[in-house]
């Protein structure tokens, strides 16, 4: 049955329940690294006595990490590192709901990006899942309740008020968040406190709370490459010849019990037995479909991305060349929630470099898609520096959100190292300087 991922959803409606039942497993073993592979796969073996598992004891040799005492048991199976799908899942159970709201809000859980946002379009989640507008607004409803705090919001504005509800002032900062975040990131503080009908100071009190906010709820389940890690694709180039290939060495084997199958069939004559033995089969046969679509997806996203940074990672430039999520979905013909799903957590051993295919993707600095230059791109930080309040100094994540509000983007490490070029020191250096000062213009 050949179903790409970017075409699943102009079939929806074609498809029955169950195949729409199936294409939700097909996605969610898409985002799936090889460790959280490793769980899936056998919670298949658990619950489908026909599957068949064995352990791979090959191992990877061809790469190096400074801590090499991490094991591969450690590193499969950590009790205490929960991701946020397992975290917001944990609390779900924990709700009085029916098992099918929280299998439904489950779903809904895969739907959320890396930053812990839900920016699908409403009508291809509703035909996805076979929900009501209703429906979907009930589940995002809960799911927004959880921990942390504004997690599925939709877009910043909403996520920075999905926090601020339960804080003292909360009605107060959610009219500035829903009614003036533009004017607070550029500092207009006098023409908010005209507006509102509100004390300048109440204003700038504001601005500190609001920027003591989680712009990326999910940000704490990102984690950085760990000390020992599994590469999905390898990629070994040598001499102008590039090989990929998608690895499997920590995998377990899977297989079905044909001769077992077989023998249940003919032993069993009522309708319902058979229709199991139907469904366990199909079951298999989708999760064979579904890994090696994950597989095509893995090699063809890595072959644009080597090809297409190809002087970044020969070490012949220091910089990669601009290339977005969204055009390299584009680039692809897939959809771009598919791509966000498919490179989630996941890591490209090219030679002896181990890296996230989140590390070979660069966004723009662009206003209304215009390219910036650097020395532009600098001004813009001086002038979000030069404006803030001297009691709370902006970080570097702080300055890079500031300037998305703008479609100005640049990741964090970059507005550091433009930060640093100019001369600019850390927000907790600024801090110090600004009340030494301060304090140096006491009488």
């Amino acid at each position: 049955m050949a179903i790409n991922y970017h075409t699943q959803q102009n079939i929806q409606e074609k498809l029955t329940p169950y195949v729409k039942n199936q294409l939700v497993h097909t996605t969610r073993l898409l985002q799936k690294n090889q460790v959280d592979l490793v769980t899936e796969l056998k919670n298949y073996y658990e619950s489908n006595p026909f599957i068949e598992i064995s352990e791979n004891q090959q191992v990877q040799s061809t790469f190096t990490h400074e801590a090499s005492d991490y094991s591969i048991a450690d590193t499969l199976a950590d009790p205490n590192a929960l991701s946020l799908d397992e975290y917001l899942i944990q609390q779900v159970s924990e709700m009085s709901l029916s098992a099918h709201e929280k299998r439904q809000i489950a779903y809904l859980i895969g739907q959320l990006d890396q930053d812990g946002y839900y920016r699908k379009d409403d009508h291809a989640t509703c035909q996805l899942f076979a929900w009501s507008q209703a429906e979907l607004e009930s589940y995002l409803s809960i799911l927004q309740s959880l921990e942390p705090k504004g997690i599925a919001a939709r877009n910043l504005q909403e996520c920075l008020a999905l926090q601020v509800k339960a804080l003292p002032d909360g009605q107060l900062v959610e009219t500035l968040i829903n009614d003036h975040l533009e004017d607070l990131a550029q500092g207009n503080f006098e023409k908010i406190a005209q507006q509102e009908s509100m004390p300048l100071d109440q204003v700038k009190a504001s601005l500190i709370q609001i920027q003591s906010l989680e712009p990326r709820p999910a940000r704490n389940f990102s984690h950085d490459i760990p000390a020992y890690t599994l590469p999905d694709i390898i990629v070994k180039a040598k001499n102008g010849e590039v090989s990929f290939q998608v690895s499997k060495d920590y995998l377990p084997q899977i297989s079905f019990k044909q001769d077992y199958y077989q023998a249940m069939q003919s032993q069993s004559a009522d309708e319902e037995t058979l229709a199991y033995l139907k469904e366990k089969k199909r079951e298999f046969d989708w999760l064979v479909f579904s890994l090696k679509k994950r597989d095509q997806l893995l090699l063809k996203i890595s072959q644009y991305l080597v090809q297409y940074q190809a002087t970044y990672l020969n070490q012949q430039e220091n910089q990669l060349r601009p290339l977005s999520q969204k055009e390299l979905a584009q680039a692809l013909n897939y959809d771009e929630s598919t791509i966000s799903r498919a490179i989630m957590d996941k890591y490209l051993q090219y030679n002896q470099r181990i890296l996230s295919f989140h590390d070979l993707l660069a966004k723009k600095v662009s206003v209304n898609g215009q390219a910036l230059t650097r020395q532009q791109a600098e001004k813009f930080i001086r002038q979000i520096i030069d404006q803030e309040y001297p009691h709370h100094p902006l970080s570097d994540q702080a300055i890079s959100d500031h300037l998305a509000l703008h479609n100005y983007y640049l990741a964090r490490r970059t507005v550091a190292k433009y930060r640093q070029a100019m001369g600019i020191p850390g927000a907790r250096r600024r801090k110090r300087e600004k009340f030494a000062q301060k304090n140096k213009d006491k009488p």
